[in-house]
């Protein structure tokens, strides 16, 4: 043999051995973490297959049976097979243990990533062994994800799993979204392996599902334990015929299963718990009422209280049992209105009871509906949801409050509007007849192209919803589509002042500046809100057309209709 292959092959001897004892020792040392014990009893259980290996190679050996030429390199071609897939382990190991700062889970993400790698390069032989190692040791790691999952419960002081509990004294309505949170890393990461960042979320909101449905009484933990429970070892990882297809692939497929097999069912129930036992419907049904204003009757009841106690000039006009009262009386045969309350903002309180009077921008913005929800609807209707359910009931006053102003003016001045000029009466008559239109346009849009079609389709998407955090991202998505096509959204911010300034019109021409007067202030003022409904037509128009034209999102069609409506009424405005 030439020296130079008698180095080689010594060295590669040696470096063999190098190799097997960053094993070996890694086998020999204590460890903590559950995953990791369970890869070092791996590591232990293939390196002692190896020594029975060696074991039987010296026997033969040592007592041949017949002639037997001894060769090195015979021998290394037969050990190969057993060693290189340790050698891809010792590598693992090494990696590890170079890294500047490592993670718990770190192992499980290099054994994922090799098998992967393994696959690709064709060998079979390492492909497996480390799979079969990737789901012993994932096993062992999903331990607390099974009992979150099955239970809703944490093991307590474990550090290493990627859910946390801040608090558990949180309202009940914020359960969903503030009693657990995501772990994760200083830069950021979640505090888990990368092969599992798609998964996180149904992970995440198993266990919630559990919590909730403890809470409501509904939880059997005799039957989640029972419940079949999707396999998850290498047969199901790796089935027959599908050796072609990607390991990341593969293992997102099973794992998918294997959560499904445990999350289906609970979100179905919580689904439907919401939906019947605590009444999601009727809680929806309740906003619409109140908020939307949907149904005429009652909301013309409550406006008409409200704005006889601000015509009235009463400083006590904004008496939170009177107003509830109101309300009360106005929605007494439509919802709870032990769950009903309304009040006004006390920053309202310092302002004079006349500036309530005299614009719809200065008192109506400070009325506040309150409707308790249940608290498992709370989890739906978040805080963020109710405020713009508030921003759509305050336009919507507004609206009706100009229009009462309009009809207020009617009754109160026919004896008024006999005793003038005819151009006079015929301007007046004519921007009367211009600021009605404006008023039952916007509110004909909202009422049948806005809030009605909105409402509707998100209570469809809600029953097909798949889990709570479909449920709240749908309920979510309609409000702020609703803000949007309202005009309510900050791009719109403009055109909102342009509305409501076209509101105020209504007030400015009841209260009749002048009103009766020989000094033709009375004309004056008719001709300043003729003028001043033509200019703010225009710039609304105008406005919603540019920004729909600027714009590429759902709402520009509606915007587009909107300025078509108003326009119809005008012939002007473009």
């Amino acid at each position: 043999m030439a020296l130079e292959t008698h180095e080689a092959l010594m060295g590669a001897l040696a470096e063999s051995g190098r190799r097997l004892r960053v094993l070996r020792l890694f086998a020999s040392q204590p460890q903590t973490i559950p995953h990791v014990q369970a890869l070092q009893d791996c590591v232990a259980r293939h390196l002692g297959q190896l020594d029975c290996r060696l074991a039987e190679i010296e026997a033969r050996l040592a007592s041949p049976t017949g002639e037997v030429v001894v060769s090195l390199m015979r021998l290394m071609g037969e050990l190969n097979p057993q060693l290189e897939p340790l050698f891809a382990l010792s590598s693992i190991i090494v990696r590890v243990r170079q890294a500047r700062e490592s993670d718990t889970f770190r192992y499980l993400e290099l054994i994922f990533d090799e098998t992967s790698e393994a696959q690709l390069a064709g060998k079979t032989g390492i492909f497996e062994f480390l799979a079969r190692i990737f789901v012993e040791c994932f096993n062992v790691y999903l331990r607390p994800i099974q009992r979150w999952m099955n239970e809703g419960k944490l093991i307590p002081g474990n550090d290493l799993f990627f859910i946390t509990e801040p608090s558990s004294h949180v309202p009940l309505g914020d359960t969903w979204r503030s009693r657990f949170e995501l772990r994760r890393c200083a830069d950021g990461r979640l505090h888990g392996p990368d092969f599992l960042q798609p998964a996180v979320n149904k992970i995440y909101n198993a266990g919630k599902n559990m919590v909730v449905l403890r809470l409501l009484g509904k939880h059997d933990a005799g039957a989640s334990r029972q419940a079949h429970e999707e396999p998850l070892d290498y047969e199901s990882l790796c089935p027959p015929g599908f050796e072609l297809a990607p390991f990341p692939d593969l293992f997102g497929a099973a794992f998918d299963r294997w959560i499904q097999s445990q999350y289906r069912k609970t979100s179905t129930t919580l689904k439907n718990a919401l939906l019947g036992t605590w009444g999601l419907a009727a809680s929806l049904d309740a906003l619409r009422t109140l908020y939307l204003m949907s149904e005429g009757r009652a909301a013309a009841m409550l406006c008409e209280g409200l704005f006889s106690r601000l015509d009235s000039m009463d400083e006590g006009w904004h008496g939170r049992y009177a107003l509830t009262a109101t309300g009360h009386e106005a929605f007494a045969s439509l919802l709870d209105t032990n769950r009903l309350s309304i009040s006004v903002d006390s920053a309202s309180y310092r302002q004079p009871v006349s500036q309530g009077r005299v614009s719809v921008k200065a008192a109506l913005p400070s009325v506040r509906v309150h409707y308790r929800l249940p608290w498992p609807v709370q989890m739906i209707v978040t805080t963020e949801s109710l405020a713009q359910y508030q921003s759509v009931f305050t336009f919507l006053l507004q609206i009706r409050r100009a229009m009462h102003a309009m009809h207020r003016r009617k009754i109160l001045d026919d004896s008024w509007a006999d005793g003038v000029g005819g151009n006079e009466r015929g301007l007046f008559y004519s921007t009367r007849h211009k600021l009605l239109w404006f008023y039952n346009t916007v509110q004909t849009y909202l009422a049948t192209l806005v809030l009605e079609p909105t409402e509707r389709r998100m209570r469809h998407d809600l029953e097909a919803a798949e889990d709570i955090d479909a449920m709240i991202a749908i309920h979510a998505g309609a409000m702020k589509q609703m803000i949007e096509q309202a005009c309510l959204g900050s791009r719109l911010t403009p055109i909102r002042e342009g509305i409501l300034d076209m509101l105020d019109l209504a007030i400015k021409l009841e209260h009749g500046e002048g009103r009766g007067g020989a000094d033709g202030q009375s004309l004056v003022v008719l001709q300043e809100t003729a003028s001043d409904f033509e200019r703010h037509m225009r710039f609304i128009c105008g406005g919603l057309r540019s920004v729909a034209r600027a714009s590429s999102s759902a709402h520009a069609a509606k915007w587009d209709i909107l300025a078509d409506m108003l326009q119809a009424g005008t012939g002007d405005g473009g």
